[in-house]
């Protein structure tokens, strides 16, 4: 019995403590890559771990796409993403949620995030390079689109400056990572579409020419704040409990220890502990972990309200910024189409007069601001 509750315990300071090693062995983007392969995602958490998983985030195949068209809609349709009629916050996404409690997790987020859309953007640029070399008279201009999109949702992933316990930064990263997930499968299901009927064995290598640095430079700098996170996380714990970092705190900083080995001195740091410190040390965990889950569901309740709303303002800046990008000017009359669409899609029916008149110049582009958040 004894065993079975420091077993317990054990478990308990492992997930509160450091969240990002615990998930090392998950992928990381919870964003579907945009290749015609079979859908597979990145679950949700956190880790230098391989880029794919076999698990998909959506069925494929046609989803239907409600759209909320009355003020007096049920409540929760505003939890819910029209594009895919997935929830805003799936389980998954409330995981990324807890880590935003501290200002390096909401980082990692945010980076984990433009990374998944970085590989999506590269690959199915691929894509279309493949279908136009074997056939000449395909018109990719509909999946030109979306990666424009994607593009410009590099670069707004890119701008968002992220803060410790916010709601702002928590309701950013829940609409851009929805928006990922959109895109991503409109361009999935529309690419396998095209290439129905096509010899798939030249895509693998049209895959094999992209050029991944800019993705490499990503993942170290994910590697790098994650290791930070852990260490500041178990530094802070033990401080509270002990007084005093344990040793092995710089050794996760530089990467030293693997997942077993950073659940082994963990271990070791808490039977340490006099009979007294460990009861002390198990009401802190229960305390820490009790705020998390209460972050966690306050973030979530923020994140769904009023999602709609700023689903359309986001997409209105969004075409507004396109259109300042003179390499878009081919597929700009498409680009509105399709953005005004969706915005009409967001607006209950009693505010939709005017969301025509998205084409302004108000917000100019965000040129430069990924190379300078990657940079901090």
């Amino acid at each position: 019995m004894k065993k079975r509750i420091t077993m317990a315990v054990l478990l308990l300071l492992f997930s509160v403590v450091m969240p990002f090693v615990l998930a090392q062995d998950e992928n990381t983007a919870g964003v579907t890559p945009t290749g015609a392969e079979p859908p597979e995602v990145i679950p949700g958490s956190d880790t230098d771990a391989p880029m794919e998983s076999p698990t998909p985030l959506v069925t494929p195949g046609e989803i239907p796409m409600p759209t909320v068209t009355s003020s007096e809609a049920a409540p929760e349709a505003d939890g819910i993403n029209p594009d895919t009629n997935q929830p805003v916050v799936d389980e998954q996404t409330g995981k990324q949620i807890a880590a935003m409690q501290l200002g390096l997790g909401a980082r990692v987020r945010l980076l984990e995030l433009e990374r998944a859309v970085t590989r999506n953007t590269l690959k199915g640029r691929k894509v279309v390079e493949f279908i136009q070399e074997t056939d000449s008279n395909a018109d990719v201009s509909e999946l030109e689109a979306i990666l424009a999109e994607l593009e410009s949702l590099e670069e707004e992933i890119a701008a968002v400056q992220p803060q410790a316990n916010s709601d702002e930064t928590v309701k950013q990263f829940v609409d851009l990572k929805n928006d990922a997930i959109s895109l991503s499968k409109e361009f999935r299901d529309t690419a396998r579409g095209m290439l129905e009927g096509m010899d798939k064995s030249g895509l693998a290598a049209k895959f094999k020419e992209i050029d991944w640095s800019e993705l490499s430079a990503l993942n170290e700098q994910i590697k790098q704040l994650i290791r930070e996170y852990n260490a500041q996380r178990v530094e802070r714990v033990f401080q509270n409990i002990e007084g005093k970092a344990p040793a092995f705190v710089q050794r996760i900083r530089t990467g030293e220890l693997s997942v077993k080995q950073v659940r082994a001195e963990l271990g070791k740091a808490f039977k340490s502990l006099k009979p007294a410190k460990r009861n002390e040390a198990l009401l802190k965990l229960r305390q820490l972990n009790a705020k998390r889950r209460v972050f966690k569901q306050a973030k979530t309740a923020v994140a769904r309200l009023n999602f709609l709303e700023r689903r359309a303002n986001r997409l209105e800046n969004r075409i507004q910024r396109i259109e300042q990008n003179p390499k878009f000017k081919a597929i700009m009359n498409k680009l509105r189409s399709r953005i005004n669409s969706r915005i009409t899609g967001s607006r209950p029916r009693g505010n939709r007069q005017g969301t025509s008149k998205v084409i302004g110049r108000r917000t100019g582009p965000l040129s430069g601001i990924a190379q300078h958040r990657r940079g901090a």
